[in-house]
């Protein structure tokens, strides 16, 4: 039976650990970037840039596929036992392979900063089992436990920042001391799955392992796909930000992304939530229900950024190393982090309703795009500040095609005859925004930055005004979800 409430409950369930993260890294890191400084901090990023392509190879997709056949499983009351196992073998061949290659490789040639290389491609090598662990978990539904190893992560993380910031100073330690907290943290996560999961009497529970070896393969392969895409897209921009400009931009977009994965946390936990359910929601005639939810998640989102603006000079001041480049900086990190909410949303519902290989697709045809808008622009214009703002928008086009490709797939045969209200506000309010933006960045010292604040609010609650009534019956009917 479908569980009401279910949305609200479970986030309310794993909400608070996510909480003290959320402040836990937004004490720590602003301590350790004034500490290191976005040049140092940039130089860790650039490596972590390039080690995350091969970390691709490392998972080869198979946690991404274990996860939506673990749910599956689930779904269908199968034990897990003996597939755990066969998909961990598998993980660890893959995972082993490509690290021997990869420190062969290191030891033959010169590299600079060597020993942070390493020190991330152990990490990223570790960190892959340790993911495996949490997706099985996530796919079984301990969302609360999960919750918890992510706390227990987000304090390691802190204690680095806090060393790094008031003892060391040196990304390289910060590099030695995440190799540490990964491998602790996989032993935590390894010890709960042979509390939770696994069963003495896994061994009665037979299948065919040459079929189960090829089905592995064939989904594996459809995840490597989009996790290659996916780190291309957002890594090759870092590398070729690095190549054109310096450590000290590779650095700024490296605390951008950070500042926007704190911001993230909860919309995470949405996604991931909505994600396991989602085929049950579907299943229940709940295709209109989860589409709209997830448009009026973002309407919420896009309406209460600006108030970001209350603290600028304080995110400035504690994320950015006191920023004082002419490119308007905040305009560009609420974008940035309205596209990364849609990607925490709209994506991992889509992919496990079936639209991975459509996803990869246009995935493939951006990091296509957007590796030539970047190459040609450095080429052409001197000006290389532009290349973030450019980083930016590419984004959030990203962030457009897969709304459009979960609209497709979570209506499925249902047919909106026309745009429907959760749409009509987001268009609105995302125009406001623009608009807002637009006007205070380049007429304030034309115009009373006090008056286009009045303005534009005013303009905002009459697009809340006039569909009020649909906005309330939204948050009444959450528990329909």
């Amino acid at each position: 039976m479908f569980e009401k409430n279910y949305l609200k409950k479970t986030f309310l369930q794993i909400g608070f650990p996510k909480i003290i993260s959320f402040v836990l890294g937004f004490v720590s890191f602003p301590l350790m970037i004034n500490a290191v400084g976005l040049t140092d901090y940039g130089i860790y990023i650039y490596i972590s840039s390039l080690v995350i392509l091969v970390e691709a190879f490392m998972d080869f997709g198979i946690t991404s596929a274990w996860g939506k056949h673990c749910s599956s499983l689930r779904t269908s009351k199968i034990n897990v036992e003996n597939h755990y196992f066969l998909w961990m073998l598998c993980q660890i061949v893959f995972a082993v392979t490509i690290l021997f290659i990869c420190l062969l490789i290191s030891y033959n040639i010169n590299i600079d900063n060597k020993l942070i290389f390493i020190y991330v491609l152990l990490t990223l090598f570790f960190g892959v089992f340790h993911n495996f662990q949490k997706s099985t978990l996530n796919s079984l539904l301990y969302f609360k436990l999960v919750a918890r190893i992510d706390l227990i992560e987000s304090v390691f993380r802190t204690l680095i920042y806090l060393l790094v910031a008031f003892f060391y100073k040196s990304v390289e330690t910060m590099a030695l001391l995440f190799l540490f907290s990964c491998i602790m943290l996989l032993l935590i996560s390894s010890l709960m799955i042979f509390i939770k999961v696994i069963d003495k009497n896994f061994i009665n529970n037979e299948f065919n392992k040459i079929d189960q070896l090829k089905f592995i393969f064939s989904q594996s392969v459809m995840f490597l796909w989009l996790r290659l895409s996916t780190r291309f897209f957002h890594e090759i921009p870092v590398i070729i930000l690095r190549n054109y400009t310096n450590d000290y931009l590779v650095g700024l977009l490296g605390s951008m992304r950070k500042f926007i994965e704190y911001l993230t946390i909860p919309f995470s936990i949405i996604g991931n939530i909505l994600m396991i359910r989602s085929k049950e929601l579907i299943l229940a005639k709940k295709n209109k229900i989860l589409l709209e939810n997830l448009n009026m998640i973002i309407f919420f989102v896009i309406f209460f950024i600006p108030l970001i603006l209350l603290f600028e000079n304080i995110i400035i001041d504690s994320f950015f190393d006191s920023y004082n480049l002419s490119m308007p900086l905040i305009p560009l990190v609420i974008f940035y982090l309205i596209s990364h909410i849609m990607f925490s949303l709209y994506a991992p519902v889509s992919d496990y309703l079936g639209a991975l290989k459509q996803r990869n697709y246009f995935l493939t045809i951006m990091v296509v795009i957007t590796t030539a808008i970047l190459l040609t622009t450095s080429f052409l214009n001197q000006n290389h500040l532009l290349l973030i703002p450019l980083i930016v928008l590419m984004n959030f086009i990203l962030a457009f095609g897969y709304y459009l490709i979960s609209k497709k797939i979570i209506l499925q045969n249902f047919k909106l005859k026309k745009i429907s209200k959760s749409e009509t506000l987001l268009i609105n309010q995302f125009i406001l925004t623009l608009c807002f933006f637009t006007f205070k960045f380049l007429f304030e010292d034309l115009l009373n930055v006090n008056y286009i604040y009045i303005i534009f609010l005013i303009l905002f609650f009459t697009n809340f005004k006039f569909h009020n009534a649909f906005i309330f019956k939204y948050l009444k009917g959450l528990k329909a979800i």
